[in-house]
């Protein structure tokens, strides 16, 4: 073979082998992109999924910060509330403690008109036994009630004094 018959040959050899190796370049080139293409596509997923977890992260965030605000708005009214019941008791214990003062006195008076009662039924007594008998059985037979409602009174003082004594100063 002569020169000129080879070169439309080598022009065919050197033909095919340049689209061999072009081939071979696209080939790896291409697997390159598609790597590339998977890697960015996971890269781009896992991204998403960040967003949604920052996403939901930020959601829970705002419904933990509103219900913190709905609770500390609860415990505010609470708070209200309890104040107010407060100032009521200790409006109502202002009152119930002057109510037992008077009533501390009240009792006082009445133990002191118990006492006068029963010194001036000792003395009505003494003077009744200086009357004759049958009118001194008499008086007496009259007297015996009121001495015993006397007696009752003074009992009932006592014990409500008793009482009084027992309770705590706070409630009174």
């Amino acid at each position: 073979m002569t020169d000129p018959q080879m070169f439309p040959q080598v022009v065919v050899l050197v033909a095919g082998t340049l689209t061999t190796v072009l081939g071979a370049l696209a080939y790896v080139w291409k697997r390159d992109a598609d790597r590339k293409l998977l890697d960015v596509q996971r890269q781009a997923n896992d991204a998403l999924q960040q967003a949604q977890q920052v996403t939901a992260l930020t959601q829970a965030i705002a419904r933990l910060a509103d219900s913190w605000t709905r609770s500390d708005e609860r415990a505010s009214e609470e708070r209200q509330r309890f104040s107010e019941v407060v100032v009521a008791n200790t409006g109502a214990q202002n009152r119930l403690a002057l109510a037992m003062e008077a009533n501390v006195v009240n009792i006082e008076a009445t133990s002191s008109a118990v006492r006068s009662l029963h010194e001036d039924m000792t003395r009505l007594k003494a003077l009744v036994e200086t009357l004759p008998d049958a009118t001194a059985d008499r008086v007496q037979a009259a007297l015996a009630p009121l001495a015993a409602r006397l007696d009752a009174v003074r009992a009932d003082l006592a014990e409500t004094r008793a009482l009084l004594a027992g309770l705590p100063q706070a409630q009174l």
